[in-house]
Order: C-alpha cells, then sequence, then structure tokens
C-alpha cells in the first residue's frame, strides 16, 4: 500500500469520527467550539505530517504546508476561545448545504438529459432534501442546533464513501 492510499485511509476515519463526534455533541455550543477546535488541530497536525513525510525535499510553504499551519493555528485559537466556530461554521454549513443541494440538482438534470435515470432520481431526491433544509436552517433558526446533527452524520458518509472508495481501489 502506497503512503497516498494510507493516508486516504486516515483521512476518512478521521471524517468518519469527527462527524459521530459533531452528531452527537448538540447539548452544548462550548462543548462543541472544543471538539471542532480539537478536531481542527489534528487535521491540521495530520496535514503538517503528510506535508514532511510526502516529498523528499520538505517544503512547508507549498499548499499543504499552508493548510497545516491555518488550520493548527485555528484550532488552537478555537480552544483558547479566541475564536467562536459554532456560530460562523453554522452559515459557512447552511450555505454550504445550500449549495451542495443546487449542484446535486443540477447534475441530476444533465443525467436525466443524458437519459441516467437511476443515478439521476438518486442526485435530484438528495439534492432536494439538502435544498429544503438548508432552507429551513436559514428560516427558522430554531432548527440550528440539529444542522449539527446533520452536518455531523454528512460528514461521516462522506468518511465512508472515502475509505470504501480507496477500499475499493486497494483490491484493484
Amino acid at each position: 500500500m502506497s503512503k497516498a492510499k494510507a493516508y486516504k485511509i486516515i483521512e476518512s476515519i478521521i471524517f468518519i469520527i469527527l462527524g459521530i463526534l459533531i452528531a452527537v455533541s448538540i447539548l452544548n455550543a462550548s462543548i462543541l467550539n472544543y471538539l471542532l477546535g480539537g478536531c481542527v488541530t489534528l487535521l491540521g497536525i495530520f496535514l503538517f505530517i503528510k506535508c514532511a513525510t510526502e516529498q523528499k525535499n520538505v517544503n512547508f510553504l507549498l499548499p499543504t504546508g499552508v493548510a497545516s499551519a491555518i488550520l493548527l493555528a485555528c484550532g488552537i485559537s478555537m480552544l483558547a476561545n479566541y475564536i467562536n466556530a459554532v456560530e460562523l461554521l453554522q452559515k459557512v454549513i447552511i450555505v454550504g448545504v445550500l449549495a451542495i443541494g443546487i449542484l446535486l440538482i443540477i447534475d441530476a438534470i444533465v443525467r436525466f438529459i443524458r437519459k441516467q435515470n437511476t443515478p439521476g432520481i438518486t442526485e435530484l431526491v438528495v439534492g432536494l432534501i439538502l435544498t429544503i433544509l438548508a432552507i429551513l436552517f436559514m428560516v427558522i433558526p430554531e432548527m440550528n442546533s440539529y444542522l449539527w446533527v446533520v452536518f455531523g452524520v454528512l460528514l461521516a458518509i462522506y468518511g465512508v464513501y472515502l475509505l470504501v472508495q480507496t477500499l475499493i481501489t486497494l483490491k484493484k
């Protein structure tokens, strides 16, 4: 197994764990802020190690190194309560879910034009669900406590998808 595949497996496991932790931590915003800070810090450390070990000539000024430094700084700032990640991320997640929902709807329309009905129907249903959820989160602020559950579940599903995709490529 190559380093790239090992990193993909580790990255997907981090997404799964992060998604589960976010989904179950709807009780207290400060706990969520610490959790996000810890996870962002861990992701920064992971990217830093990846940058340091992936190349023969280590250069931290490449995009991975810069991203790792920014993530480390943001994660530590969240842990020190300098950045309130919960409020900021709520808005980003809502807009992101809306954008992904609309993107899935557009992709479904393209699939229907290409006569790929089965994936088109699946994408259309998921796109409509995500779009409606995002609009509900925008219109009804009381639903924002459930936003983290939805986001955590979506993040965990994405991690599982990445893991399965990587394991399938390993078998080939």
